[in-house]
C-alpha cells in the first residue's frame, strides 16, 4: 500500500471516530445495557439473600417477572437520557462517549450513584446473613428441621 493510500485510511478511521453523531449511535447502546447492570446485581442478590432467609419460602418466578420488565423498562429510561442529549455537533474533538455528552448526562450519573449505593448495602445484608450463618451454632434449615422425630 502506497503512502496516500495509507494516510487515507487514516483520515477515514480518524473521521469516523471524531465524527458526533457516528460517536454517539454506536455508544448509546452500550452505554444503556452497562447502566442496567447494577440492577440485574440488586436483583441476584435479592434472590440470595431470600435463599437464606426463606429457604424454599418465595418464588424465583415472580422475582423473574419483576426483573425483566424493570430492566426493559430501565434501559428505555437510559435510552431516552441519551436520546435528550441530541443534537451533537458533527465534528468534534471527543473520543470517547462522556467527552461527547459533556454535562447533560448528569441525571444519569446520578442514577448511577445511587444505584451503586443501593448494591452496597444489599452487599452488605448478603454479607451479614452469610456471617450469621457461618456462625450460628445451629445452622439446619428449617425444612429439614420438621422432618426430624419429635420424640425419641
Amino acid at each position: 500500500m502506497s503512502e496516500q493510500a495509507d494516510a487515507y485510511y487514516k483520515y477515514l478511521v480518524l473521521a469516523g471516530f471524531r465524527n458526533g453523531p457516528v460517536l454517539f449511535w454506536i455508544s448509546v447502546f452500550g452505554h444503556c445495557w452497562i447502566a442496567t447492570f447494577p440492577l440485574i446485581v440488586f436483583f441476584l442478590t435479592l434472590d440470595r439473600i431470600l435463599t437464606i432467609k426463606y429457604p424454599g419460602g418465595y418464588s424465583r418466578v415472580r422475582l423473574l417477572y419483576t426483573i425483566v420488565p424493570l430492566d426493559i423498562a430501565f434501559l428505555l429510561f437510559n435510552f431516552f437520557s441519551f436520546y435528550s442529549a441530541l443534537p451533537v455537533p458533527r465534528h468534534t474533538q471527543c473520543w470517547t462517549h462522556g467527552c461527547l455528552m459533556e454535562t447533560k448526562l448528569e441525571f444519569y450519573l446520578y442514577w448511577r450513584t445511587g444505584c451503586a449505593f443501593v448494591n452496597c448495602i444489599t452487599g452488605f445484608v448478603f454479607f451479614f446473613l452469610m456471617w450469621k450463618r457461618q456462625h450460628s451454632t445451629f445452622a439446619v434449615p428449617p425444612q429439614q428441621i420438621a422432618l426430624w422425630p419429635t420424640e425419641m
